[in-house]
């Protein structure tokens, strides 16, 4: 079996081992999903999970688009959506490998390789109803293009890679950052026919969605941005992000270490700044190497926007960024690796990111890690599966997440307004809203569901009507609904 197999192989049976695949789509995944069907039943692409079902601005259309391409051929499923998330994730894994062989030699090409193959969050990602897999797919193939184009230049090479850069930012609006960086390595390497032939491209495949985001009503990713002090939004996103790129490459020891067991904090931080501190040692290295160094831009400039960026989905967003931060954590480690006399530095570090990539992902895999996770979502899906075969109540769901209530029970949803009793009162009665689905403690650490205060002050505007056993999941009727 050769590298490209075997690194397939091993990814593959890695994210299906992660992946439950009768799993209803989750949180931003559920988005996705109501998309793909507004596409697939000829709709556009709106968000039919809200009452007025607006054209949507939020999420690009490339993942919705595919998805729904697939659902068209083999029916409507979640089974079949994590299906389509891993064969993109393996794809990806291997286009990776094909990329390192273009940076490295061939065995240390394969040993990364399978360290990536071998990742945890790759695992955990790439059967999920989302668009990372996707995402990953056309960066790494983005990437292979670049490393095409910056190397014998042409218009032919900048229009393919023109391509694929249009492609993964129609999925995930951060793929900008990765194009930034390869327009960086075109103009250092003066390659401007490829440059100009991918700027033309990308815009070409780009521009409708961005007149959409111009033009359209609703709060797109920009309005993100912190509106407070952004050295304080910089800084800490730094230290957060120094803890967590160690993680990345290995399992989330520094995060239970910092995060949920309090005392091995500062063990468990000396570890990730040294670890960081190879990594950036890497990134100056790679940066100096004409070789290697598209792959330190890309760490760069996606470093750059998420640094600024006021939310980390609790390291998520490092999650496509993994094969470049295998090469740079390569380079980084292998300097040391000199320093400290051993022979083919490179080659001996790669496997021990091989070596550090395996034991939680086997752990995972053994122990059912992301199982046990998803079972703590069930009374979610037994909360809004009440609503669909008992609700009898006509009018919306207000919930946090209104596209899963979508995918559930066919209604619209609407979330929580800010404000308070009042303001959710108010959005009540202005949408008839039936129905309301309270869920405690979806995800570490979660804030309070605003509609637990709701309920506590206003006893008067509701009646339970169905409760998970553990009581952290509940649905109201609203008692003085206009049907009564």
């Amino acid at each position: 079996m050769g590298p490209p197999l075997l690194i397939a192989a091993v990814m593959a049976v890695g994210a299906a081992g992660n992946t439950g695949f009768d799993e209803p789509p989750r949180f931003d995944g559920a988005g996705y999903a109501m998309l793909a069907r507004s596409l697939l039943d000829g709709r556009g692409y709106r968000s039919i999970d809200q009452p007025d079902a607006p054209p949507h601005v939020h999420f690009p259309p490339g993942y919705p688009a595919v998805l729904a391409a697939a659902w068209a051929v083999v029916g409507r499923s979640a089974a079949a959506a994590h299906a389509l998330s891993i064969a993109c994730t393996t794809g990806a894994a291997v286009a990776a490998w094909r990329w390192f062989r273009g940076l490295f030699p061939a065995r240390v090409a394969t040993l990364l390789g399978l360290a990536l193959a071998m990742n945890w969050t790759w695992h955990r990602v790439g059967g999920e109803i989302q668009s990372e897999p996707l995402y990953m797919l056309c960066q790494q193939l983005a990437l292979l293009a670049a490393l095409a184009a910056s190397g014998k230049g042409g218009a032919s090479r900048g229009a393919r890679l023109g391509a694929w850069l249009g492609a993964m930012m129609l999925t995930r609006l951060i793929g900008a950052a990765v194009a930034v960086a390869v327009g960086l390595e075109l103009m250092i390497r003066r390659r401007w026919g490829a440059l100009a032939a991918s700027v033309a491209v990308a815009s070409v495949v780009f521009s409708p969605w961005a007149w959409r985001l111009a033009t359209g009503q609703g709060r797109t990713h920009l309005s993100y941005f912190p509106e407070g002090s952004l050295p304080s939004v910089i800084a800490g996103n730094a230290w957060f992000y120094v803890l967590r790129v160690p993680d990345a490459l290995t399992g989330p020891f520094v995060e239970v270490g910092t995060v949920f067991s309090p005392r091995a904090y500062p063990v468990a931080a000396i570890v990730a700044v040294a670890a960081s501190l190879i990594v950036a040692r890497g990134l100056f290295l790679s940066l100096r190497a004409p070789r290697r160094r598209a792959a330190g831009l890309v760490v760069v400039c996606n470093l750059a926007l998420l640094l600024s960026w006021p939310y980390t989905e609790a390291g998520r967003f490092l999650v496509p960024l993994v094969p470049a931060l295998l090469v740079v954590a390569a380079e980084g480690g292998a300097d040391l690796a000199r320093l400290l006399g051993r022979r083919r530095p490179l080659s001996w570090v790669s496997a021990l990111l091989l070596a550090a990539a395996m034991p939680y992902s086997v752990y995972a895999v053994v122990t059912d890690r992301a199982g046990a996770e998803r079972r703590l979502q069930q009374p979610v899906d037994a909360a809004l599966d009440w609503i669909a075969r008992s609700g009898d109540l006509p009018g919306p769901i207000m919930t946090a997440y209104p596209a899963e209530a979508f995918w559930f029970t066919d209604r619209p949803g609407v979330v929580p307004p800010a404000g308070g009793p009042d303001a959710i009162a108010r959005e009540i009665d202005r949408l008839g809203v039936a129905y309301l689905v309270l869920a405690e403690g979806r995800f570490a650490r979660a804030e309070s569901d605003p509609l637990s205060r709701f309920v506590a002050e206003r006893p008067d505007r509701v009646r339970l009507a169905w409760q998970s056993v553990s009581g952290s999941v509940a649905v109201f009727e609203v008692v003085d609904h206009p049907t009564r």
